[in-house]
């Protein structure tokens, strides 16, 4: 019988124990902007989603997982929040904004 391993936990405890784990901080860190990036991909990602994982990462984390995404990942997102991707094409820093005004201030 094969036990599951909780990753939400292991990442928990990895985080909390940062020093005991340097040694793969760089693998920790792209897995987990590859993760949130996962999310944001997702076809069932939408405004209150895009609130709720802004708000749990806040701001600065946030802004950092989109910046790794590709233009066309950010373009299809813009289009899935019904923001005009053309308003904002090149600059990433605004999406945040933009969902922001998007919602009526209600994304943080």
């Amino acid at each position: 019988m094969s036990i599951a391993l909780d990753g939400f936990e292991v990442f928990r405890q990895v985080g909390k124990h940062a020093e005991i784990f340097a040694a793969i901080r760089a693998d920790v860190d792209q897995q987990a902007r590859s993760l949130v990036a996962k999310c944001l991909k997702a076809r069932s990602f939408g405004l209150g989603a895009f609130r709720d994982i802004r708000k749990a990462l806040g701001q600065e984390q946030f802004g950092l997982a989109l910046e790794g995404l590709k233009e066309t990942e950010l373009k299809s997102l813009l289009t899935r929040l019904d923001i005009a991707p053309s308003r904002y094409e090149g600059r990433r820093d605004r999406l945040a904004t933009a969902a922001f005004e998007r919602t009526g201030g209600w994304l943080i």
